[in-house]
């Protein structure tokens, strides 16, 4: 019985190794994903001050400006 109960107790720290290690490469995804979402936010940002500054020109002095690319 005691030999049963080791092996037990042994298989349910391997299964806690592991969880944890799924654990640590579910964590790197996700902040690989907010680093992704952030620079994604920044880039909408630059389009929307690139599209509020091109509104703000006034046509029909033919003033052209250049947008650098996002």
């Amino acid at each position: 019985m005691e030999n049963s109960d080791s092996n037990n107790t042994l298989r349910q720290f391997q299964i806690l190794q592991e969880t944890q290690g799924q654990i640590e490469v579910l964590n790197n995804q996700i902040v690989k994903i907010n680093k992704h979402i952030n620079n994604q936010k920044i880039k909408n940002k630059k389009a929307q001050v690139a599209l509020e500054s091109l509104d703000s020109v006034d046509e029909s002095k033919k003033v052209y400006k250049q947008v650098s690319r996002l």
